[in-house]
């Protein structure tokens, strides 16, 4: 748990790390360059910086971090997984409904989970992930060139800000 200077959320929740590239935004992901740094033991082997920055397909749980958002008894905004993509497809579905569960007992806290695979989140939630699909809608935001577009609805908990952000350079 890390308090975040990130103006919209108050932590991070790093409970997954490493990603690999799926759309033109990646082009410039903040994460891979940070994990490709190595600042800390849990960045080690995600990432390369040289010739250019790129996750390694490696990706790591840590579990370890599950229990963070429950020892902070007041509401806060968790930012979830600001290194990786909660809904890669190569994550492990164990490791995605530890996260949820605990999402789920956590309730007096907001969760913001951003993807840029919303086509793997709605699979997800109609299938493997079907004991949380019961929760309601919301409106995912998509910025194009600065301006806010409607992109389709996905289902998250009122108590998770969902947002998903295609990035077009």
């Amino acid at each position: 748990m890390a308090r975040s200077m990130i103006e919209w959320t108050g932590f991070v929740w790093n409970i997954m790390l490493g990603c690999s590239k799926c759309s033109p935004g990646c082009k410039f992901c903040y994460a891979v360059n940070e994990v490709a740094r190595e600042r800390c033991e849990a960045h080690k082997g995600l990432a390369v910086l040289k010739p250019i920055a790129n996750w390694n397909g490696n990706l790591r749980f840590r579990p370890e971090s599950l229990s963070q958002p429950l020892h902070r008894k007041s509401p806060t905004k968790w930012f979830v997984n600001s290194l990786s993509d909660y809904f890669h497809e190569h994550m492990p579905l164990e490791w995605q409904k530890a996260g949820l569960e605990v999402m789920r007992m956590a309730d007096w806290h907001i969760f913001q989970v951003l993807t840029k695979r919303d086509q793997q989140l709605n699979r997800l939630l109609g299938n493997e992930l079907n004991e949380f699909a019961s929760l309601p809608e919301c409106d995912v935001g998509s910025q194009r060139r600065g301006l806010q577009a409607r992109a389709p609805q996905n289902r998250c908990s009122p108590r998770i800000g969902c947002a998903h952000q295609v990035a077009e350079h």
